[in-house]
């Protein structure tokens, strides 16, 4: 009720809300899930740009610290946090999803911005606007804008994938981050000068958003996917693994792919630009992240045990025919022993008897002639 009033309410009495809402996270130390999600959304919501994402940051950081490390076993982390208490053990999973919908809300207005943008660009390309050197306009205040609530979104979510996250919330963050990364190769297409027109170097904003991108999200939500499926491996026999397995499949390729297709849009400008933008970035060998089920490990164990046991078969008939062609070679003679030559030679004689008698016939032949 207070967030709905809150909403409606003019720029001035809002930001009041807003502050008291922060003041009440840093003095409280409330255990209620309910009412610590309450007071984090007015915190939150109510606080007007940039500085909503700034205050969302600040308590990612500190629910790291208060969840723990992913991939950490000895990983003892406090209590309570110590700049906001009401973040605790009985409140990290509701101020987490709060958090999350907030940058939900933040991709949302991302994607409304680029369609707009598309639009106006193709709007532009098309219009007699473009000047005479084919330069397209760029770095308007929207673009800007757009680049620096992308910025401090990654932020935000560049502690998430280093959390210890349970299930539901996990694979949510995965089809978030998703999203992001769609809306990441959108806006480096729309930095490609179409074909006839002046292609502009980056402005340093989407150069730094590139660079953060790289560095604080990619790099580390590769690791946090690998030990997602490490801890599933271990844990295969609990309840509902199954189902588990079967959403994260059609999870995590897809957000493979967004992180690739925008990688592949980064390559495209920076040789088109002569920028190296991807200077920062980590490149995995190995991309194609997979879950494997296990009825259908032990049924791949049972055709490698098959396999194994047809190609010894294989090999033990093999070994069979050459112990036969060596027994063959074994009963002829050497070739340069006389047994072989008088083969030979029998074979010649064979071979050509008729030559041998028609050339003697002829001899005797014109001998007689002679006489």
């Amino acid at each position: 009720m207070m967030l709905m009033v809150g909403e409606k309410l003019p720029s001035k009495w809002r930001s009041s809300s807003a502050s008291w809402g922060i003041h009440v996270c840093k003095s409280n130390g409330i255990r209620n899930s309910k009412v610590a999600r309450s007071v984090a959304e007015l915190a939150v919501s109510l606080s007007s740009p940039p500085d909503d994402l700034i205050v969302a940051q600040h308590m990612a950081k500190e629910l790291l610290q208060v969840t723990g490390f992913i991939g950490l076993e000895n990983n003892n982390p406090p209590e309570m946090s110590e700049s906001y208490p009401i973040i605790n053990r009985s409140t990290t999973t509701t101020i987490s999803a709060c958090i999350l919908k907030s940058i939900e809300a933040v991709i949302t207005e991302m994607d409304w911005t680029i369609k707009k943008l598309k639009t106006f660009s193709m709007v532009m390309h098309k219009s007699i606007h473009l000047s005479q050197n084919g330069e397209h306009a760029s770095g308007f205040p929207v673009d800007e804008n757009l680049y620096a609530r992308a910025e401090a979104a990654v932020k935000v979510l560049s502690s998430f994938v280093l959390m210890r996250l349970k299930d539901p919330q996990a694979e949510h963050l995965l089809r978030l981050i998703a999203k992001f990364y769609k809306h990441l190769a959108q806006i480096s297409r729309l930095r490609i000068a179409p074909r006839g027109c002046k292609q502009l170097i980056p402005s340093p904003t989407f150069q730094r958003l590139v660079e953060i991108t790289c560095k604080q999200l990619t790099v580390p939500l590769y690791t946090f996917v690998a030990e997602l499926q490490k801890e599933q491996q271990e844990n295969r026999k609990t309840k509902g693994i199954i189902n588990k397995i079967k959403r994260e499949n059609k999870c995590i390729p897809d957000l493979i792919f967004q992180i690739e297709d925008y990688e592949k849009y980064l390559i495209r400008l920076s040789k088109a630009c002569k920028v190296n933008l991807l200077k920062h970035a980590k490149r995995s060998t190995s991309r194609d992240f997979r879950i494997l089920d296990p009825r259908k490990e032990e049924e791949d164990a049972a055709d490698h045990e098959e396999s194994q046991d047809a190609n010894a078969d294989r090999s033990n008939e093999d070994s069979e025919d050459n112990e036969g062609d060596e027994s063959d070679k074994g009963l002829s003679p050497p070739m340069n022993s006389p047994e072989a030559a008088q083969e030979s030679d029998d074979e010649d004689a064979c071979a050509f008897p008729n030559g041998k008698r028609i050339k003697s016939d002829r001899v005797v032949q014109d001998s007689d002639d002679e006489t």
